[in-house]
């Protein structure tokens, strides 16, 4: 296990580092979207970059391997809370963007547990609905959404199911060969 997440603190960083330069590059589509908004967003984004940066260095305490699965958690809730809360303080931004609330979803399959995975699926799932209802959206567009994120999700952990099993088999083969 631990060398699987000694193996895994590369791409921590990797997506981290995405984190830091990639968010706040959004704050152009913010501005075209909703003009008004477009500091507030910014603060939103520079805020979770932040985040991001500071994820990158807690990837090289020496305790990092043993919460990986935790830190990656936080990290895509965390994610998914402020897009989801960017997209609510847009007008319409459920409307024509709930898509990019799920971007973070596509770093779930690479979480090193099942079980962070799916506190990571379950609790963004519900900040992403709970920001649709009090955006007031439309049963249809409620029903959209919560079938695009029960679908995004299942599948998601699917994933992360298979990925886990497959690194299990290498680290055993490997193992195996060392001891051979």
């Amino acid at each position: 296990w631990r060398v699987s997440c000694e193996r895994y603190m590369p791409m921590l960083r990797l997506a981290s580092l995405c984190g830091v330069t990639i968010l706040p590059m959004w704050n152009v589509w913010d501005r075209l979207m909703a003009p008004g908004l477009g500091d507030t967003l910014l603060l939103i984004r520079l805020c979770t970059s932040a985040g991001f940066a500071l994820l990158f260095l807690i990837t090289y305490h020496r305790l990092a391997t043993r919460y990986a699965g935790f830190i990656t958690s936080l990290t895509i809730i965390v994610c998914t809370s402020s897009l989801s809360l960017i997209l609510f303080l847009m007008p319409g931004g459920f409307n024509f963007g709930l898509v990019c609330a799920l971007i973070p979803f596509l770093w779930i399959p690479l979480v090193p547990s099942l079980v962070s995975a799916l506190w990571s699926v379950l609790i963004s799932d519900a900040v992403i609905l709970a920001l649709m209802v009090m955006d007031k959206l439309s049963p249809t567009m409620l029903i959209n959404g919560a079938f695009m994120l029960s679908t995004v999700s299942l599948i998601a952990m699917a994933m992360n199911y298979i990925i886990i099993q497959t690194r299990k088999a290498s680290f055993l083969f490997e193992t195996n060969m060392e001891q051979a």
